[in-house]
């Protein structure tokens, strides 16, 4: 506590800055943390650089895509887990059609256009053109895919890219169908 109080005392931070200050670190440990365990773990199954693929390609649809938020440590640690283990370890083992990988990505392109980004609740909103942009970088990004399907559709690094973007899109879509039925409800309330 005496970093926060020579905060206050040497630069004149208010009660709120430190409080942002001490959540951004808690959430920047916490993030490390639940890397470096995940790495350990697919380190100890020979999975490491799947695991840093999909790690790699999570977070630029996520940054730009949205998706749902645990409220707590361990619950982000266990959603993290079980969506990067689906996605390196078992999802990978389904045998899937070429079209039926280009019908899929055209799905989660088509989906992603219509409510991507989805920023967090702890976040400020987006301005129209932040929004479009993203939106746009998402859509490159899910194109890109789409067009190297052809060519490296077995491939084991873009097989769990595609289980990446296809994972991120029924999540993000259950993250805007809760939100939405969340808000409709409140809605509701404030009408009653």
């Amino acid at each position: 506590m005496k970093f926060y109080a020579a905060l206050q005392e040497n630069h004149h931070y208010t009660d709120y800055q430190i409080k942002v200050i001490h959540y951004a670190l808690i959430t920047i440990a916490s993030e490390i943390s639940k890397f470096l365990m995940l790495s350990a773990f697919f380190f100890a199954l020979g999975k490491l650089t799947e695991y840093l693929w999909a790690m790699l390609l999570f977070l630029c649809l996520r940054r730009y895509s949205g998706g749902i938020h645990c409220k707590t440590y361990l619950g982000c640690l266990a959603v993290s887990f079980g969506y990067i283990a689906a996605c390196v370890l078992v999802l990978p083992s389904l045998s899937i059609q070429l079209q039926t990988q280009k019908i899929l990505l055209l799905g989660s392109m088509a989906v992603l256009a219509v409510i991507s980004p989805i920023p967090s609740v702890y976040h400020a909103k987006l301005k129209k053109p932040q929004s479009i942009r993203y939106k746009i970088y998402v859509l490159i990004f899910t194109g890109v895919y789409f067009m190297l399907v052809s060519k490296l559709y077995r491939n084991p690094y873009y097989v769990t890219g595609f289980w990446i973007i296809l994972m991120h899109t029924i999540q993000l879509t259950i993250f805007y169908f809760q939100r939405r039925f969340t808000n409709e409800k409140s809605m509701d309330e404030q009408n009653a």
